[in-house]
């Protein structure tokens, strides 16, 4: 959480502490200058302050971008014009709520940002797989058949081998495959679970 007035941060981590590990930073440079460190890991999610005194939280979060952090940010603000509101947006801003913010309601979107997050990143890896799926098809079709037909099946295996990455022994077993198809699995049962869960947080905040 990034906010330049003590009270409300300490207010807030005493209500979500029991909840989430939060961080406190009083201004964006104290922030930014955490997250440059290598030795950091990086925030699930961050909270922060439009009206910060120096930097605002906009500004914060267009120098984070240039540095690559890929941190999700709930934007809080006593008022934002149509232009910022839109700035924020375009800079994937993920929630923007309107201070005074009511605890049950910050809970409630921080959760559901750190659920949408997950599935987002759940997403993007079954993608990856699936497209590793395809290279190896590919590559199998284009050396198969012209080894099998000379008998060269264990130069087959070199070179499908090198393009994938992995040790010829193991590929050759099979592993790879049900490794790669077990994974796959995996994430789409996550994928599933996560999606149930958002459609009831959705639907519990419709009610």
């Amino acid at each position: 959480m990034v906010d330049d007035e003590g009270d409300i941060i300490e207010s807030y981590i005493d209500l979500l502490s029991e909840k989430y590990d939060i961080s406190a930073f009083p201004d964006a440079d104290t922030f930014i200058n955490y997250t440059m460190r290598p030795e950091n890991p990086p925030f699930e999610l961050a909270v922060i302050d439009y009206n910060l005194g120096g930097k605002n939280g906009l500004e914060m979060i267009i120098e984070l971008k240039k540095l690559n952090v890929t941190t999700p940010f709930v934007l809080m603000s006593g008022y934002l014009n149509k232009d910022s509101t839109l700035k924020a947006h375009n800079l994937g801003v993920s929630k923007i709520l309107e201070k005074p913010v009511n605890f049950q309601i910050l809970d409630e979107e921080m959760a559901s940002v750190l659920l949408e997050t997950q599935l987002s990143l759940i997403q993007k890896k079954t993608r990856e797989l699936a497209f590793e799926v395809n290279s190896v098809c590919s590559t199998c079709s284009i050396y198969f058949n012209e080894f099998a037909e000379r008998d060269e099946k264990n130069q087959f295996f070199d070179i499908l081998s090198r393009q994938l990455g992995v040790k010829k022994d193991s590929f050759k077993q099979s592993n790879y495959f049900d490794d790669l198809k077990d994974e796959i699995f995996r994430h789409i049962k996550t994928e599933e679970l996560l999606i149930r869960q958002i459609n009831r947080k959705r639907q519990s905040s419709a009610i």
